[in-house]
């Protein structure tokens, strides 16, 4: 919950001070929190569906990795459609493409930090 609030502020700061096009580094690092908060509630639903079923987090941990990063990366394809209806990017806007896969890219690099910091921390409790 304080990841995304603090990606709400980051995100209210850089709009309020037009740092999306000044600062290349702040899409970037928006996106890929966004990306882990997206795994994150992902692996949430998964993970209780799973124990429900069958008890083991390990094994939905294993299982699971194909459909977080696949919806997010959904969800990162969602968002692109949405900005480019409301009017916040311009699909004939020089370089729109170049952005569009960038932070498709940077959606998914951030539910793989999630995943492998998953991944990691079910290792230790072993």
């Amino acid at each position: 919950m304080k990841i995304s609030a603090g990606l709400f502020l980051i995100n209210n700061f850089a709009l309020a001070h037009n740092l999306y096009f000044s600062v290349s580094w702040i899409d970037t690092l928006t996106h890929s929190i966004g990306g882990a908060i997206i795994a994150g509630i992902v692996f949430y639903l998964i993970d209780l569906r799973g124990r429900l079923i069958n008890g083991s987090t390990k094994t939905v941990i294993k299982r699971s990795g194909t459909i977080i990063i696949g919806t997010v990366f959904f969800v990162g394809i969602v968002w692109e459609l949405f900005e480019l209806k409301t009017g916040l990017t311009v699909f004939t806007d020089r370089g729109y493409m170049l952005d569009t896969l960038g932070d498709l890219f940077f959606d998914i690099f951030g539910a793989y930090i999630f995943y492998f910091f998953l991944i990691s921390t079910s290792n230790e409790q072993q």
